[in-house]
């Protein structure tokens, strides 16, 4: 599996009462997998840029789902957030992390 450059950063729209939006369908918005067959991917966790591997907290303002792992983010928060993300995915013992196209290494903004 290889890293994408990936998405650039995204503002998300305030919206009252709205539901959360669908900023990546899957993980392969952040990786191509070459080999789906025989080595498909076990897992995709999202974490804060500084602490990349360890999942965020559920009930926050950034999610990511069960397989294919999408990620979704909250629109009715009024005061806003900024959240820097890292998206790491397993192929067995393997693990692949993309830390953002902006400034890679500092993950994907999210405002």
């Amino acid at each position: 599996m290889t890293a994408k450059t990936g998405p650039d950063d995204i503002v998300i729209p305030f919206v009252s009462g709205g539901s959360d939006i669908t900023l990546a369908a899957d993980y392969e918005v952040f990786f191509t997998a070459l080999d789906k067959t025989n080595c498909p991917v076990d897992s995709c966790v999202l974490s804060d840029i500084t602490s990349c591997g360890t999942p965020l907290a559920t009930g926050g303002n950034v999610a990511i789902g069960s397989s294919p792992w999408s990620i979704t983010a909250k629109q009715s928060i009024l005061a806003g957030y900024t959240s820097n993300v890292c998206i790491r995915c397993s192929i067995g013992a393997h693990t692949f992390d993309w830390k953002g196209k902006t400034n890679p290494g500092s993950g994907w903004k999210i405002i």
